[in-house]
């Protein structure tokens, strides 16, 4: 999976706790910029709150 293709997409994610998130993926973060080593985007959910979220905590994403 690779996360930049949905920056900038409303996208639904379901993550491996089973948690939904549904939102604008505003921002890509690098894996040479993200201090855990990894690529993650940030999500803009509906709520208004920013989540980041890893491959690795990903079970599901589609855009919508």
């Amino acid at each position: 999976m690779k996360l930049i293709e949905y920056q900038g997409k409303k996208v639904r994610i379901i993550a491996v706790n089973n948690k939904e998130f549904i939102g604008v993926a505003e921002d890509y973060v690098y894996p040479e910029d993200n201090e855990s080593e990894g690529e993650s985007i940030i999500i803009n959910t509906l709520s208004g709150a920013l989540v980041e979220i890893r491959p690795e905590e990903i079970k599901e994403i589609e855009i919508v």
